[in-house]
């Protein structure tokens, strides 16, 4: 169940009400069950809004030929949260746009160039899935700006969490675009954080693995050494085996799974590779490509994870980082003990039936919509468990 809805009742969390619906006519949501034991406990919340960062202002209307893509979910996303969730525990802000120097961390400097002016080949706009436009421009900068300012969140402000209601472009190459990326959010964030001495870990839970991500990295390790500011990064990505199209990703840790896996294994992978690397690897920062194109409804997606697992796998990457793993976890000592800062990007879903008003479309932006709930729900728990965050650079 992502969250349970009580008409006309009134549900707190923690002696504060953290969600409502749009009407304000006193019908509000609990996230998840373990609210029920949150509710008993009378500490009261310190307010401190988790970021939510948003570029859907840059959307572009795209010819019909480009329709498999639904750019209208940023829009439905963000104007749900901001109906669903009290200001006092999220703040709406928009998307800066990303400047060349910060594009440069993980990109070619000519390659750049050549999109801000529209000097693009051919091959290169059949590549990224778009038609070229100022306004496209605008969109791939605000797709990196918006997730470099919520690591600039967690890095400099008090909040645990901060999120990006878009992002997660993992297909962008050094010198080259893919499969609707342009610029790489994850990669320009991660070297960002790295120069500022962070240990930085890219946890990638789409459905199409981190390729881009995985070899920016690579390459610039393989070609600088130990000079490398990608050395203080570590890459995961879990994946479906029958979506990786064309090159393989080179990611730390690359778990490639069967078509149809469900629930059980896929959440029993993912618990197992996050230890794992904990026990390798202590980031003191955690980007999370919280893709939905691993749902069982996904038009693109080869997976077979019910609603009821993709809610599971958002707590089970939330709950970890954030140190709020339930006690009955057997390995509840051999993870973080304490919380560390966490960015949610959107990454890919894709519904079956693009028409904005289907109920197959609605129910890709409630997956959505869901991860960020989420986020907001275990950031208010994280901060009531343990203060705010300090700030780390």
């Amino acid at each position: 169940i992502t969250f349970l809805f009580y008409g006309g009742i009134r549900i707190r969390f923690r002696n504060e009400v953290l969600l409502q619906n749009s009407g304000g006519n006193k019908r509000y949501f609990c996230l998840s069950m373990q609210c029920r034991s949150f509710h008993q406990n009378s500490i009261k919340l310190k307010s401190i809004p988790m970021p939510i960062y948003y570029n859907d202002e840059y959307q572009v209307d795209l010819p019909s030929r480009y329709s498999r893509f639904p750019m209208g979910k940023y829009r439905y996303v963000r104007r749900r949260l901001q109906k669903l969730i009290l200001p006092k525990y999220a703040s709406f802000h928009r998307s800066p746009l990303a400047t060349f120097e910060e594009l440069q961390l993980a990109h070619d400097p000519d390659y750049i160039h050549r999109y801000f002016n529209g000097q693009f080949t051919p091959l290169e706009i059949q590549q990224s899935g778009f038609p070229w436009s100022l306004q496209q421009v605008n969109r791939a900068r605000s797709s990196v700006g918006g997730s470099l300012a919520a690591v600039r969140s967690v890095l400099t402000q008090n909040a645990r969490v901060a999120v990006h209601v878009a992002g997660g472009t993992h297909h962008a190459m050094y010198d080259s675009p893919s499969g609707f990326c342009i610029f790489n959010d994850l990669a320009v964030c991660a070297a960002f954080a790295a120069k500022k001495s962070m240990k930085v870990l890219i946890v990638d839970c789409d459905v199409h693995p981190g390729d881009g991500t995985s070899h920016i990295i690579r390459q610039s390790r393989d070609f600088w050494g130990i000079k490398s500011v990608f050395n203080n990064v570590y890459t995961f990505s879990i994946h479906c085996e029958d979506n990786v199209f064309g090159i393989s990703p080179v990611s730390d840790l690359d778990i490639a799974l069967k078509a149809d896996t469900r629930d059980e294994e896929y959440l029993s992978e993912l618990s197992t590779a996050l230890y794992r690397i904990w026990n390798e690897y202590r980031p003191n920062l955690v980007l999370f490509q919280a893709g939905v194109d691993i749902s069982e409804s996904d038009r693109l997606g080869k997976l077979s994870i019910t609603k009821e697992g993709l809610t599971k796998r958002n707590q089970l990457v939330l709950d970890y980082f954030l140190a709020l793993r339930s006690e009955s976890d057997s390995k509840r000592n051999e993870g973080p003990q304490t919380p560390i800062q966490l960015v949610v990007v959107m990454g890919g879903g894709y519904p079956k039936d693009i028409t904005e008003s289907s109920v197959e479309y609605q129910n890709m932006v409630n997956l959505h919509v869901d991860v960020y709930l989420q986020a907001a729900e275990r950031h208010a728990l994280a901060i009531s468990r343990f203060g705010p965050a300090p700030a780390l650079s």
